[in-house]
């Protein structure tokens, strides 16, 4: 193995990806949590992905909250490390990259968030990147490989070599004292660093953290240090500030050894000077884990804008440390209509909010910025915007009237511009669309992320009035939900067939594809039981009459029935008198892709006959008794896409 910093420590090794890098959120968490119940101090994350995780931020809260200090990789997007989890998460310490003479790595992600730097390469290989362990036949074996008397080891860059070297240092802060706490030891990294950038004026910069770790500072001997968190509001959020917003508070820790007292501050900006910030509050009391450290943040009137949140603690030694988030603050905004609201009525009122008065900083005190004037304008894309309201006093809720009637249809823009006597302006624009012509209730929501339906209409308890068949839901005309039915539809291309299936009484079925929800454990990939076709009475989806689930002959991996459903079609197709059900499901991940052509009895859902047709990309099938005077029996039409264009295909049963 390669010599690390903390030579003399236990490692608890648990594997949460394969051999080329690869695997799921589940196995990687689940290593988080069995780190964290079995002791482990301190807890090196060097994965990540592009997302936020409510899920995931629990468990690191969790492995927090039984006294482990989880570090985590920053990222390698050249991006706010804010984008990146685990790094992301409130109790995650993370760690940026330096190159070789403490140049922030190109590749490196940055911004408040990040809380120190470490050595992490340049990706040109050797000398400057950092050494590390290979696995046998693991895919980046191809790289700079070193061949060892144990095995081999491998030149790596990224924040993933970065954070074990924080991880380390926490290991080694711990073996000399013991007593400490993970907040304390996280206090402990962030002051022994060398600053770089503005950190050296500002005790903070938003490339680098606080700085790059220098172990024997670290190690040093020494009290403890005073803890300051801050929680929430969370690094990269907005708050929507107005006396009718939701209450935000500052919630945190604040204590300690020695604990004195906490300040709140804020300051415009994400590298503010020391000089920049201004006290919101404080306390002489600790304040525990997920405490109240200010109330109402939400009913500060500041400037639209980013701004740096930060609370400063202070022991009996004078000592202080501090934690800082990165918000951005909505004081003058709309709030009603929406971006991508339907406007169909030819009046309506502007809500939202704009403060009659700003607080800004003037010789170190708050002091009020009260408003000129505020106005309310309309623009289309391509026009110059029409002030439609004025008014000289602000206000929480309505605006201004707005009259749509003689405004032509389409994309319209409603612009709000708040003046200052200050001369601060602030402004927000919401796009709406002027849509006369369509129906009240609609358009109907639908819950599903994808879908390229086309929906069926059909009077389905024969009250005289037509319903809206959207695969498996059903609408009324006004746009509610049919009673029995809700609104999910079901995933991919499938349109329903509506027709007499079950017992000719003259009572209409729905046949509709619904994917199936379960989640396969090799692959965390939702749907990896494909589609589903079930055939429900008009009544509702409770009870379905049968259900048949299409199996791919051809697959070969645990998601092998991963496919998207054509439209559903039905007609007697074999001449038999009876009702059949044929449709289409295109496997794309298979190699090669293809489709297969399925045909089920329509009153049972039995299959009939089932074949790989044509290859893959085959559209809905059409189903016509194209020959009819010479037998009874209904034709397949369906047409292939393909590099050349499309093909058209008639097939007998």
């Amino acid at each position: 193995g390669v010599v690390g910093l903390a030579y003399g420590s236990n490692i608890m090794a648990l594997r949460g990806l394969d051999d080329n890098g690869s695997g799921t959120l589940l196995g990687l968490l689940s290593a988080v949590t069995y780190a964290a119940e079995n002791g482990a101090r301190v807890i090196n994350n060097s994965w990540g992905g592009s997302f936020r995780s409510a899920w995931g931020d629990a468990v690191i809260d969790y492995a927090r909250s039984l006294g482990a200090l989880v570090v985590s990789a920053a990222g390698n997007e050249a991006l706010q490390t804010c984008s990146n989890f685990p790094a992301n998460s409130e109790n995650s310490m993370a760690v940026g990259a330096v190159e070789p003479f403490d140049v922030l790595a190109y590749y490196s992600n940055y911004g408040v968030k990040t809380d120190v730097v470490a050595p992490g390469g340049d990706s040109f290989g050797p000398p400057n990147d950092i050494l590390s362990t290979l696995s046998p036949g693991s895919l980046l074996s191809s790289g700079s490989v070193v061949p060892g008397g144990c095995g081999s080891y491998l030149y790596l860059a990224g924040t993933s070599m970065a954070a074990p070297h924080v991880s380390a240092l926490g290991a080694l802060i711990w073996q000399v004292h013991p007593t400490w706490n993970a907040e304390e030891v996280k206090q402990r990294i962030r002051k022994s660093v060398l600053p770089l950038g503005q950190a050296g004026a500002n005790g903070f910069d938003s490339t680098h953290g606080y700085g790059r770790i220098d172990a024997p500072l670290a190690v040093a001997p020494g009290a403890p240090p005073p803890i300051a968190s801050v929680s929430s509001p969370a690094n990269c959020t907005t708050l929507v500030a107005g006396t009718g917003s939701a209450p935000v508070n500052v919630l945190g820790e604040a204590g300690g050894s020695g604990f004195v007292g906490y300040r709140v501050d804020i300051a415009p900006g994400i590298d503010p000077a020391p000089s920049d910030f201004s006290a919101l509050g404080g306390g002489t009391s600790p304040v525990p884990v997920g405490g109240v450290l200010w109330s109402n943040l939400h009913q500060i009137s500041l400037a639209n804008g980013t701004y740096t949140l930060r609370v400063v603690t202070s022991n009996n030694v004078g000592v202080l440390s501090e934690d800082r988030n990165e918000i951005a603050f909505r004081s003058a905004y709309i709030s009603s209509p929406t971006n991508d609201a339907l406007i169909r009525v030819p009046s309506l009122s502007i809500l939202g909010n704009v403060p009659s008065s700003l607080l800004r900083m003037s010789s170190g005190a708050w002091v009020p910025d009260p408003l000129v004037k505020y106005t309310l304008a309309w623009r289309k894309p391509t026009g110059s915007s029409v002030i439609f309201h004025t008014s000289l006093t602000g206000s929480t809720n309505v605006l201004g009237p707005w009259t749509t009637s003689a405004i032509a249809e389409g994309d319209t823009f409603v612009e709000l511009k708040a003046t200052y006597q200050s001369g601060v302006i602030l402004q927000d624009e919401v796009r709406v669309v002027i849509d006369r012509l369509l129906r009240q209730g609609f358009p109907a929501v639908i819950n599903e992320s994808f879908t390229v339906k086309s929906p069926a209409v059909a009077d389905l308890n024969n009250d005289g009035q037509k319903e809206i068949v959207y695969g498996a839901s059903v609408f009324r005309a006004d746009g509610s939900v049919f009673p029995g039915w809700d609104n999910s539809p079901g995933l991919g291309r499938s349109n329903p067939a509506i027709v007499d299936a079950v017992g000719n009484d003259g009572k209409l079925e729905i046949i509709a594809a619904v994917m199936s929800t379960y989640i396969g454990a090799q692959t965390n990939m939702p749907n990896c039981g494909g589609p589903v076709i079930y055939c429900y009475p008009w009544t509702g989806k409770s009870a379905p009459v049968w259900s048949f689930q299409p199996q791919n002959p051809a697959g070969t991996n645990v998601c092998n029935n991963i496919g998207v459903p054509s439209t559903i079609s039905a007609a007697d197709v074999d001449g038999d008198g009876k009702l059949d059900v044929v449709f289409t499901v295109n496997y794309p991940l298979q190699s090669p892709a293809h489709t297969t052509l399925f045909v089920l009895d329509a009153a049972t859902g039995v299959l009939k006959a089932q074949r790989d047709i044509l290859g893959y990309s085959i559209s809905s099938v059409a189903l016509a008794n194209l020959d009819a005077a010479q037998d009874a029996a209904a034709e397949l039409v369906m047409s292939q896409q393909s590099g050349g264009g499309n093909n058209t295909y008639v097939m007998k049963f």
